[in-house]
């Protein structure tokens, strides 16, 4: 069965510290256009992680008859229930020690759901995603990959790591049409973002235990504490606690480097 995709990820970055829950944790939907022969059972067989839950779609989009659908009708599915095809990311950069779960990690390691990146008090390590996006571990951190995976038939990207402590630094890729799902977990935050450039650190030396810090220097992000939502956006930094997160404050800007040069 030939398929078109167009995806809509809706409300990832669009929840606001004042909004009641349910409105910030919208769905996001997987848009299907329906071709020539489709029914709901076929689509289910094809696309679903569950082809029974065919009837979720169904209910969601008030199909009366599953086996009749007129050609061109567009779909919304929940990107929650749909397949996911494994990928790996690629350790590009290993400056000190580095190591991984069977061992120091090189440039050139593949790494996927379930590894841990670990850097020493002088290591620091850069990983590229399947979609070009960057992530770099700065020294005396832990980050696991918890699942990585494209959206079956697709290039959309489903990502989720967890930092356990130290700081990374992410460059993710804008991709053509839809932005990548992605998402960064820590002991007390889920930064959630699309194309846009960010840090997160967590149990670094220095910061008040239990404390998560996001910075944003280019585009914006989702911070999740607990019941507290904030979109944080370019040139804004904020720290977030177990169920609370600080106001946002100005990230102090760049040295000056050209005018302490000609000193």
């Amino acid at each position: 069965m030939r398929i078109r995709y167009l995806v809509v990820l809706h409300a990832l970055l669009a929840a606001l510290t004042a909004l009641p829950v349910a409105a910030a944790e919208a769905p996001d939907y997987f848009h299907y256009t329906t071709q020539a022969g489709d029914t709901l059972i076929g689509i289910g067989e094809t696309i679903l992680r569950q082809p029974a839950d065919w009837r979720r779609v169904q209910r969601i989009n008030r199909i009366a008859n599953p086996k009749l659908i007129p050609i061109g009708t567009v779909l919304r599915v929940p990107i929650s229930l749909m397949r996911t095809d494994p990928v790996t990311a690629r350790v590009s950069q290993v400056h000190g020690e580095v190591s991984g779960e069977r061992g120091p990690l090189e440039a050139g390691a593949r790494i996927g759901s379930g590894d841990e990146v670990v850097t020493g008090e002088n290591g620091s390590t850069t990983i590229e995603l399947s979609d070009g996006s960057l992530l770099t571990l700065q020294p005396g951190s832990r980050l696991k990959v918890e699942s990585l995976s494209v959206i079956h038939g697709t290039e959309l990207q489903d990502a989720q790591l967890r930092l356990q402590k130290g700081r990374v630094e992410s460059e993710v890729a804008k991709q053509r049409g839809p932005a990548a799902r992605f998402r960064i977990l820590t002991p007390t935050a889920a930064v959630g973002v699309r194309g846009t450039r960010f840090r997160v650190g967590t149990e670094e030396p220095g910061t008040p235990p239990g404390t998560t810090r996001t910075e944003v220097t280019e585009g914006a992000v989702g911070v999740e504490a607990g019941r507290a939502r904030l979109e944080l956006t370019e040139g804004f930094g904020a720290v977030a606690a177990a169920e609370s997160i600080a106001k946002p404050v100005p990230l102090l800007a760049p040295p000056a480097i050209a005018a302490t040069a000609s000193l």
